[in-house]
């Protein structure tokens, strides 16, 4: 099985994005970053420009979803859009005629955020944000009012006891083994598991689990583990064995993903340590996406 590598991260595109793209949207797992397929490899952008409050995530993601669902888009990368807290690219978004990045923003959904004060796109939000204050829309509702302050922006996503990474199927308790090597940016936090359930999230049930040690060789191991579970759910066809398959070969690489990250911290000069650690992450994402899309 020939897995196709997925590049989450802007270090990795940011060289090679042309300044115009089109490319297909795949998967929009919050509100304000979405997966994309470019040159037939899964990346994950984040919108330029805006911000997106944790109270406005779930309306800002249900607005994405509608406007890019199973749809081609034109992205802009510039190097002055930068990245997000974990070094995705920050992109705008075009569909036909719209600006998706605009459109968050004038819908009272994202606060407009200044990167090039001369920049013509820049002005357009900035002028999208000034209407959905004085209309009151989103999170500007009585911002318009005589005497009335602004809501607050939040710029950080409040930790709950529950949480689950982007685009896994499965939330965990806060804290869990599943998620403790887990980037914190990639994570979503709910307040309690109906909540968790009420986003579409399901409870993981839990695989049988065999500690596979602290050592390298141990990692490898897991990782191999993983990967031949993997290869096993791709030739079981699209049955519930093959998504049983995933979920087993996700428990092994997310094992081995924790030797290796606890290796590379120790080791951070070690390129064949790290080289395997970011194959073992790729695969073990790939588990997750399978899981999602291969219906």
């Amino acid at each position: 099985m020939r897995f196709a590598s997925l590049l989450l991260f802007l270090a990795v595109v940011a060289g090679r994005l042309a300044a115009t793209e089109s490319c297909p949207i795949i998967a929009t797992p919050s509100g304000d970053r979405v997966v994309l397929t470019y040159k037939g490899l899964p990346v994950a952008v984040g919108l330029a420009n805006v911000q997106v409050p944790a109270a406005q995530q779930a309306a800002a993601r249900e607005l994405l979803v509608s406007l890019l669902a199973k749809q081609r888009v034109d992205l802009t990368w510039l190097s002055e859009f930068g990245t997000d807290a974990s070094g995705v690219a920050r992109v705008q978004l075009i569909v036909g005629s719209t600006n998706v990045n605009e459109q968050l923003v004038a819908r009272g959904l994202a606060t407009y955020e200044q990167v090039r004060p001369d920049s013509a796109t820049e002005g357009v939000l900035k002028r999208a944000q000034d209407k959905a204050k004085k209309a009151g829309l989103g999170m500007w509702k009585g911002a318009s009012t005589p005497g009335a302050a602004a809501p607050p922006v939040a710029t950080a996503v409040a930790r709950g006891p529950f949480c689950s990474e982007l685009d896994n199927g499965y939330y965990y308790a806060t804290g869990s083994p599943e998620v403790a090597n887990v980037t914190p940016q990639r994570l979503i936090y709910y307040p309690d598991e109906a909540t968790a359930q009420k986003a579409g999230k399901k409870k993981q049930v839990k695989a049988e689990v065999t500690k596979r040690g602290t050592t390298e060789a141990d990692a490898d191991a897991a990782c191999d583990s993983g990967k031949d579970l993997a290869s096993k759910a791709v030739d079981a066809g699209n049955t519930p064995e093959r998504d049983q398959l995933y979920e087993k070969a996700y428990v092994d690489l997310t094992q081995a993903m924790q030797i290796y990250s606890t290796l590379v911290d120790a080791k951070p000069d070690d390129d064949k340590l790290g080289e395997k650690l970011r194959v073992c992450m790729e695969l073990r994402y790939a588990t997750v996406k399978m899981r999602r899309f291969a219906h």
